[in-house]
């Protein structure tokens, strides 16, 4: 199988909002994913959500495996803009939830605990290595993991099945490219480029420092 084509969809971010990741960031890691693995992808979306979606069921990422926007409709992966705002979790943690909660202090992000809350403070690099890192390629297992089982199949998987599937997906992937130097690797940002897809450098970079 050859090159796969995928189409991009970037949202305007809103004030105090950015995108961890550029395009050329993206296609930077999809270029080393083994093309069948990307065979059901058609559109990654850099998403701007609400505040309210952020306080009430906050994300880095999702598949969507049918995605409908205006002319468009497909299947997805979906990484949303950030702020820097700290993320709260209660301290009362699922299995999962601390795993989670280690990988995203592997990723960079300060944890600190006091007696009703996980307190979660991001940096700009530190979101560029969980969306970039592990997001990305976690929703591309995903899409991976769909397309190899029937409907009835998926159906009747366990959320935590299909989760433990994607993480793993992701963190075998990532440590491939690392072993090849692939990662990590600084921002792509070519500002001239940016400008003539429309694209605005604020949108992915506070005060425009790329």
């Amino acid at each position: 199988m050859g090159i796969r084509e995928v189409a991009f969809l970037i949202e305007p971010t809103r004030p105090g909002w950015f995108h961890p990741v550029t395009v050329d960031d993206v296609c930077a890691i999809l270029a080393h994913v083994p093309p069948a693995d990307l065979r059901t992808v058609d559109l990654i979306v850099l998403r701007q959500p609400t505040r309210k979606q952020r306080t009430l069921s906050p994300v880095w990422g999702r598949a969507a495996f049918y995605f409908d926007v205006d002319d468009f409709n497909g299947s997805a992966i979906v990484l949303e803009a950030q702020t820097a705002e700290p993320i709260l979790w209660p301290v009362s943690l699922s299995p999962e939830r601390a795993r989670e909660l280690k990988r995203l202090e592997d990723d960079g992000h300060q944890v600190r605990r006091d007696a009703r809350h996980y307190e979660i403070r991001t940096t700009k690099a530190s979101l560029r290595n969980t969306v970039l890192y592990r997001t990305l390629l976690h929703e591309v297992g995903h899409h991976v993991d769909y397309a190899r089982c029937t409907e009835e199949e998926w159906d009747g998987r366990t959320p935590s099945q299909k989760e433990d599937y994607a993480h793993r997906y992701a963190a075998e992937t990532a440590s491939r490219l690392q072993a090849a130097g692939v990662l990590p690797f600084r921002q792509i940002a070519d500002r001239q480029a940016m400008s003539g897809d429309g694209l605005d450098v604020e949108w992915f970079a506070p005060g425009g420092a790329i």
